[in-house]
Formats: structure tokens, C-alpha cells, sequence
């Protein structure tokens, strides 16, 4: 007898020939099938035989059955692609005998789910800042990883006024910006990380002595292109004063997304992103305290103009142009301390230590 070594085959489907036989007499061809199910197996694109007869082998959870074949080609396909079945091809004559082990037949492992941001990155252990690519259909985000990043998504950056934040509702919506350096990354992909599960936003904020402040979200979501990207914001915690959540007084919970050209704030005929150096944002009523993506102003605090700047006004106030920006998030359950300290000669990212546990496990 002629046997083939066991081989695993990452299919469901399993192509084999049977031997031509010589000698005289009857010729018998069998296929025995080795299973922990009995059903769903199609041989050469039929059902196979019902009246098989399944016979369990003790102690394994197996069963084998068997059924008479012809010489020829054959193909045995299971419509489960998660079966795992092993076969055995026998053949005799009254003078020759021969037979193969056709190898655990085991399903393509499924692709993993890709890492939804940053966070999933962190838990597959990567630990390094960079471009990781998330999601599906997939994109590109910065990661915020080592040493204390713990995986946050970075969704805005402002460093040096490189990159000019006055434009229109398309970049908005798909990003612009280099990922290592100044950016936004996109309504749209903002949303779809946020809408995988929850998150919550660290808002990171550098004034031109240095001096540093957060502000932090617990509760954060971006609605999709339906709602002209509609945030939701709330649960505020952090020393930089509450700009944007619904405690505050100019609330941005709950409003669309405003540009130049698309107007979404509930300001009459007044457009907040005309009026305020034509940057994007979660426009209130009044316009707001807080205006990250605002025209970018080096020499006028604190005296700048109210409607101008790169302003948190429950920090350095409405005439203060902030140096430095960056938008974090992560998702919720993943605790981390905030830093108040940055290096001014490298660009604004990973001043947060990572805590996975409780909240009350929190110091500092």
C-alpha cells in the first residue's frame, strides 16, 4: 500500500485522483471521510450519499463514513468554510491494494479584523510612534505610542503654522496635512474610528512661554456625512477650562460641522467659519470659546483679534493665538495621566502615560 504523508491543506476543498487499478477481478474505490460533522459535504458538486452511515470514534468527537467512488478525478468540498475533515482514498483488486492519507483538511483561517485606530495597534504590541494603517476599506493615522501615547489616535495637529487651516468643506472631510506634521485627518475618517466603538478626546495645548494644558472628553463621537458630521461631547475633566462641552457656556455638543462653504451653525446668516479666518469647526451659537483650526498668529497676544487665532479662551483667553495643538483619541476604558510637559523642539505628540485598569487606580 502506498501511502501519502498527512499534509495540512488550508482549504475546505480537496482535489484527488484514484489510482488506476490492473488486475483482474473487482475493483473497489472508497472514500472515507474523518469529521466532526456529517453534513454539508459535496462530492463532485452533488450532496453526498445521505445513506452513509456515520460511525463515531470513541472519545474524539469524530466520526468517519465512507462511500464507493469511481476512477476518475474527484473533488470533496465542504459548504462550511470553518469544517475541518480528513479523508482517506482506498482501492483493491484481488491483486493489488493501495490507499492515501489526504492530510487534515483544515478552513482558511479567517484575515483577523483589521486594528480599528491606534489603540488595537497598541494591544498588538506595537509601541513605536508612526503612519499605522487602520480599519477597512483602510487609511492611514498617526499613532501616539511610546512612551506614553498607550495608542491615541492623533485626529489634529498644530506646531508651527506650516500648514493653512482656511479651506473649504471637502479638505475637511477627507483630511490634509502630513501625518508626521501639521494635519487633520478627515471628518470622515474621524467618524469611522469613533463610530467602531466608544472613545473619548484629549485636547493637548501649548501656549509661546511653554506653559501647557488639556482638556480631556470622556464621551466623544463624530456622526457620519448624514449629519454633517454632528459631535457629540460631553464629560469634561482637565486644567484648561471647558470650551467646548454642553456644562460650558458656548456648547458644541450636538452641532454639525461649519467651513467656508458649508454652513451648518446656528447663527443666522452668519458664518462662524467666515468670520473666524475660515477654519473648520463644531460651531455653536455665538461662535464658541474654543477654535482649533483657526488662523495661525504669532505676534499679537495677548492681544490678538477675538475672531482670529488658535484660541481656547477658558485657558490663555479670547486674544491668545495658541502655539500648539493636538487632537487625541482613544477609546474609553483606556485610563491615562496627562503630562504638562512638552519638548518644544519636537512636534507636539505623547505627553499621556498609559493606565489600563480602573479609573480609581488614576494618580496624579
Amino acid at each position: 500500500m502506498t501511502t501519502v504523508p498527512a499534509v495540512e491543506n488550508y482549504h475546505n476543498t480537496y482535489t484527488f485522483t484514484t489510482v488506476d487499478l490492473q488486475g483482474p477481478g473487482t475493483h473497489v474505490r472508497k472514500l472515507c471521510i474523518v469529521s466532526q460533522v456529517t453534513s454539508g459535504f459535496e462530492l463532485d458538486d452533488s450532496p453526498l450519499d445521505p445513506s452513509i452511515v456515520w460511525t463515531p470514534i470513541l472519545q474524539s468527537g469524530y466520526s468517519t463514513g465512507c462511500t464507493d467512488i469511481t476512477e476518475d478525478s474527484h473533488t470533496l468540498i465542504h459548504t462550511d468554510p470553518t469544517a475541518v475533515y480528513d479523508i482517506v482514498v482506498s482501492g483493491s483488486s484481488d491483486q493489488e491494494t493501495y490507499g492515501f492519507h489526504g492530510g487534515q483538511l483544515k478552513p482558511c483561517p479567517p484575515d483577523p479584523p483589521p486594528p480599528r485606530d491606534c489603540a488595537d495597534w497598541f494591544a498588538k504590541g506595537s509601541r513605536d510612534d508612526g503612519i499605522y494603517t487602520v480599519d477597512d476599506p483602510p487609511f492611514n493615522v498617526w499613532c501616539d505610542m511610546d512612551p506614553f501615547g498607550c495608542g491615541g489616535t492623533v485626529i489634529q495637529r498644530r506646531t508651527s503654522g506650516s500648514l493653512d487651516f482656511e479651506r473649504e468643506w471637502s479638505d475637511y472631510e477627507n483630511g490634509f496635512g502630513d501625518l508626521d506634521g501639521e494635519m487633520w485627518l478627515g471628518l470622515k475618517n474621524i467618524s469611522v474610528i469613533s463610530s467602531r466603538r466608544n472613545h473619548m478626546l484629549h485636547i493637548l495645548l501649548e501656549d509661546w512661554d511653554g506653559v501647557t494644558a488639556h482638556a480631556s472628553y470622556s464621551v466623544f463621537s463624530v456622526g457620519t456625512e448624514d449629519t454633517n458630521y454632528e459631535l457629540t461631547i460631553d464629560a469634561y475633566a482637565g486644567n484648561a477650562g471647558d470650551s467646548m462641552g454642553p456644562v460650558g457656556r458656548y456648547d458644541s455638543s450636538g452641532k454639525m460641522f461649519t467651513t467656508t462653504d458649508r454652513k451648518n451653525d446656528d447663527n443666522g446668516v452668519f458664518n462662524c467659519a467666515e468670520a473666524y479666518s475660515g477654519g473648520g469647526w463644531w460651531y455653536p451659537p455665538g461662535c464658541g470659546y474654543a477654535y482649533l483650526n483657526g488662523k495661525y498668529l504669532r505676534d499679537c497676544n495677548p492681544h490678538c483679534d477675538p475672531s482670529q487665532g488658535v484660541v481656547w479662551q477658558t485657558w490663555r483667553g479670547a486674544g491668545y493665538s495658541l502655539r500648539r495643538t493636538l487632537m487625541v483619541i482613544r477609546p474609553q476604558g483606556w485610563h491615562c495621566i496627562l503630562h504638562t510637559s512638552f519638548s518644544l523642539t519636537e512636534p507636539l505628540a505623547g505627553p499621556i502615560q498609559c493606565i489600563l485598569g480602573a479609573p480609581e487606580a488614576l494618580s496624579g
